[in-house]
């Protein structure tokens, strides 16, 4: 009886130990988004065309800034899901109820577009691998008003 109650035991503590192992890498792959601005990467700043500015607020609302543009994409949301976030709205310059999808990677303090998850993103002038910063100084927002 002692004999079974060890092995009872040690089967609880085996399986607790897996859970906890388990729920340990699962929350390593959950990546950490902080809400601000991101900015476009030196290297993707050859042409002023391309400066954009995505400016995250209230844990859903984005807006969307270009250093050249009168037309802000400021009715866009986002959701993060793993380490992918996506940016869905409406109201391309084509027309207001065109919609528009852009995802990217999280990676650290930085957010990497991803062509072939994104639709509708031609009016962004955004290219796979397309990298923002995130950097709370960004007055590109400011310049577009």
């Amino acid at each position: 009886m002692k004999m079974r109650n060890m092995r009872n035991m040690r089967n609880k503590v085996l399986l607790l130990l897996c859970v906890v192992l388990f729920a340990g890498c699962a929350a390593q792959n959950q990546v950490k988004f902080t809400e601000g601005k991101y900015v476009s990467t030196l290297e993707d700043k050859r042409d002023i065309v391309y400066l954009l500015e995505f400016n995250f607020s209230d844990q859903e609302n984005v807006s969307i800034d270009n250093a050249l543009s009168s037309y802000l994409f400021r009715d866009s949301k986002y959701k993060v899901s793993g380490n992918e976030l996506e940016i869905k709205g409406t109201g391309l310059p084509s027309g207001e109820t065109d919609t528009y999808t852009l995802v990217f990677t999280l990676k650290g303090e930085t957010i990497v577009f991803d062509e072939s998850q994104s639709a509708n993103y031609i009016a962004f002038n955004l290219r796979d691998g397309n990298t923002f910063e995130r950097n709370e100084n960004s007055n590109i927002g400011n310049l577009s008003n």
